[in-house]
């Protein structure tokens, strides 16, 4: 099965084997310089393509799936542990707000007392049988209802608090792992393309080695000329080696983010789309922005002054009701007699009248906690007004470096047809061409590494500017789905 890379206007597209695995098909061949020609024009304008690679991915994904930027960031979300650890802490804090709840509700209890009991004799005129032992049953149902406790709505208020606070730690952690996700997914793409070309450079390079060898045996070239062609050959072997295994732990981080296991390969399909700062600002309003780490530190100031009412409740007055009812007697027979019931019904007010100043220091400690948090808050500005400002630097001048490099690859490209126009009439010599080959290459590699590093700088930006990172992917992948 094979597929065609697309290339810029005017240059030749090479069908080309799909790559099986990490499998790359490296076998050319080049019979004249009218093919090298060929060839090298597919070395530079190889764009980005579907590719197969071998690593271990979900069981309940299906082998050879493929993905796209926003799919990825789907099932990252879906599977990733830490993001699931995440969600989880919502669960146990919407229920420990049900159960401070639960504190404003009566209680009822059933209470059942049996044994052994003597009364004192002692300056007792009439004890109880005699003072002689006897037995004592007594059962009764007790109801306390709670009628003021201060704080108690406030306990309340604090863990309603801390389920909005969890679900901050879920937006912040959804967001980095969308950002990570962004990045490694067009970092796996780069070093696929890197890797292809050091492969595809291979056979050229050989052919080259070739037609210096035959020159040289004919007399129209210089033993200076094979050598150098041998010494480029055997730098490639290392080079591609490189390029293997960055591929590979690219894209092993891209299946760890995505939580995937226990399938043979994946498939990725994209293209590392150039962004231009002005036209992403008609697209996106910069002015609404949402930070959840801002809003996350409003919510803990907040619930600490709630936290502040239930801690100092103890040291104010509590009214509770309570009432019994139940029989008592002194043979388990009269337990049914109804003239053995009792009851009682009362309200219960305790003054706490002195703590050891507690109070003070009580006060003191969530004055302090709370300034805390204020001078956090303040720090967390300064570090966003600082991220944002380092990002927008690198942001732009990563786009400065691009526009320069898209201008030099294009140069550098009608450079290498000339070179070859004139390598092939003779008119200059292999070192002269090998040198043009080798920056022609060498600029269209800075041109692909400058797009991965605008897109890293472009999520960056988008997260310190408190901008939602789907944008980012739809301005990413729109045309894709033309």
């Amino acid at each position: 099965m094979t597929e065609s890379l697309g290339c810029d206007e005017g240059l030749e597209s090479l069908p080309l084997a799909r790559p099986q695995g990490l499998q790359l098909n490296d076998r050319l061949s080049l019979f004249s310089i009218w093919q090298i020609r060929a060839a090298l024009g597919v070395v530079l304008c190889l764009c980005t393509s579907n590719f197969a690679m071998a690593i271990e991915t979900s069981p309940t994904l299906a082998a050879g799936r493929i993905f796209d930027l926003k799919s990825a960031i789907a099932v990252a979300r879906e599977n990733n542990p830490t993001l699931k650890q995440y969600r989880e802490t919502i669960n146990q804090a919407t229920a420990s707000s049900d159960l401070t709840r639960t504190a404003l509700f009566p209680v009822l209890n059933w209470n059942i007392n049996a044994g052994p009991a003597q009364n004192s004799t002692l300056n007792v005129a009439s004890p109880l049988f005699g003072g002689n032992s006897y037995n004592y049953y007594n059962t009764n149902l007790q109801l306390i209802q709670p009628l003021f406790v201060y704080g108690s709505f406030s306990a309340v208020d604090s863990a309603k608090f801390q389920v909005d606070i969890n679900l901050k730690n879920v937006e912040l952690q959804e967001r980095s792992l969308d950002s990570q996700v962004i990045q490694a997914f067009y970092n796996v793409i780069y070093n696929k393309n890197l890797l292809q070309w050091r492969m595809e450079t291979k056979p050229v390079v050989q052919k080259s080695l070739d037609v210096s060898t035959y020159r040289y045996k004919i007399g129209r070239a210089q033993l200076l000329d094979v050598l150098q062609a041998k010494t480029q050959l055997a730098n490639l072997e290392p080079q591609i080696e490189q390029a293997r295994a960055a591929f590979e732990a690219a894209g092993a981080q891209l299946a760890t983010l995505l939580g995937l296991e226990n399938i043979k390969s994946i498939s990725v399909r994209g293209k590392m789309k150039t962004l231009l700062f002005k036209d992403v600002v008609r697209r996106v309003d910069l002015k609404k922005y949402y930070l959840p780490e801002l809003e996350q530190n409003k919510l803990q100031i907040d619930q600490l002054v709630k936290a502040r009412d239930v801690e100092m409740g103890k040291y104010w007055p509590t009214v509770k009701f309570t009432g019994t009812y139940g029989p008592t007697a002194y043979s388990q027979s009269d337990l049914w007699n109804p003239n053995a019931v009792a009851w009682s019904a009362y309200i219960n007010v305790t003054f706490p009248l002195f703590q050891g100043f507690g109070s003070k220091y009580d006060a003191a400690v969530y004055t302090s906690q709370q300034l805390q948090l204020m001078h956090v808050r303040k720090q967390l500005e300064e570090t966003i007004f600082n991220n944002q400002t380092t990002n927008k630097t690198n942001l732009d001048s990563t786009e400065v470096s691009l526009i320069s490099a898209v201008l030099a690859d294009k140069l550098a490209e009608e450079s290498l047809q000339e070179a070859i126009r004139q390598y092939r009439l003779a008119t200059i010599d292999f070192l002269q061409f090998l040198t043009i080959q080798q920056t022609a290459l060498s600029t269209k590699s800075q041109v692909e590494q400058l797009k991965y590093a605008s897109i890293a700088a472009y999520a960056n930006y988008f997260v310190a500017m408190g901008q939602p990172l789907n944008q980012l992917v739809d301005l990413l992948t729109e045309e894709e789905g033309k």
